[in-house]
């Protein structure tokens, strides 16, 4: 643990608080626009959690080449990180406490930014910018684990902004993860030209809260980036930590649904892809409903048309359609 405090200490000043232990030794030079002169006021507004300032700094106001070098691209994703809504201590809490058997992975993800205001955009851009100095080989091993919390980030933001509105940790009431809906229009449900199969189940309803299919590319992308830079996360809080044995979990659940849950591109996540998130952010083991994958929809209701709820009870995410 003393090992994963340190790490983490290290991200801070890496990512956050790029001036940690750094002295202004700029301070006395004589051009106040110099490229070192302003990085050094970026550094002092993400001391400050100025984060819309340092952002304006290190984007718009250094040049091209020095926004290019691997510490200001550091310093820039930290920035970004920090709008997002990473706060590193709530973070550091929520994974020493990860301990036993594996958690409810998506439910848990979200709780870490219980309360907290989010900017999904913010990390979308961080994690960009990351992913810019190369593949898992070619960085080092603290940024492996910083873009590994901008993973959970991306999960726990995209997830508590259309779900849990409240900010309280849990699905709001009227959350349906199912479908996508477009003016009061399910984008995929079973309907009556389907017959004979499932033409018998009811049209949903627009529900209060939803996931769109680009937010699901989102959230299976950023469980990409978990699970591509687990071994940096495990090598830090213990590869027997419950996050780690719930990612493992998940992955495999994934393979038993016949999709694979580690591309970390959203562009390249497919349809099937989406489909099999819904259903695993639809059960009771991984998401946020009551379902079993093991459930199977039956082939047609015991008379009925439209089928009886209980009919299809237990079975994840009956109305949608691949």
């Amino acid at each position: 643990m003393k090992r994963f405090k340190n790490i983490l200490i290290l991200m801070v000043c890496l990512g956050l608080t790029a001036s940690c232990d750094k002295p202004n030794v700029f301070e006395d030079f004589s051009s106040k626009d110099s490229d070192e002169a302003l990085y050094i006021d970026a550094q002092k507004d993400i001391d400050n959690l100025d984060w819309d300032g340092a952002i304006d700094i290190l984007e718009n106001q250094l040049s091209s080449t020095f926004k290019a070098r691997r510490d200001v691209i550091n310093t820039r994703a930290g920035a970004y990180a920090g709008k997002c809504g990473i706060k590193f201590s709530t973070l550091v809490n929520s994974l020493k406490n990860a301990s036993g058997s594996a958690s409810n992975i998506f439910p848990f993800i979200m709780q870490i930014f219980s309360g907290v205001s989010v900017t999904p955009s913010a990390c979308d851009q961080a994690i960009t910018l990351m992913q810019s100095i190369g593949a898992v080989g070619v960085r080092t091993a603290d940024e492996n684990l910083f873009i590994s919390v901008l993973g959970l980030a991306r999960v726990a933001t995209t997830l508590a902004s259309k779900i849990d509105v409240n900010g309280d940790g849990s699905a709001d009431a009227g959350t349906n993860v199912c479908d996508d809906w477009v003016a009061g229009v399910a984008q995929n449900p079973w309907t009556a030209a389907d017959a004979p199969l499932d033409s018998w189940l009811p049209s949903p309803a627009q529900p209060a809260h939803f996931l769109t299919d680009a937010e699901i590319k989102k959230i299976a992308a950023g469980l990409g980036l978990i699970t591509e830079n687990l071994t940096a996360l495990g090598d830090v809080i213990g590869g027997s930590n419950n996050l780690i044995t719930a990612v493992d979990t998940i992955n495999t659940a994934c393979t038993g649904l016949g999709i694979t849950c580690t591309s970390t591109d959203p562009t390249a996540i497919t349809a099937q892809v989406v489909y099999g998130f819904r259903i695993l952010l639809d059960t009771s083991a991984q998401g946020f409903g009551s379902c079993s994958t093991s459930t199977s929809l039956p082939a047609a209701p015991p008379g009925a048309t439209p089928a009886p709820p209980a009919w299809y009870a237990g079975v994840c995410c009956p109305f949608h359609k691949f």
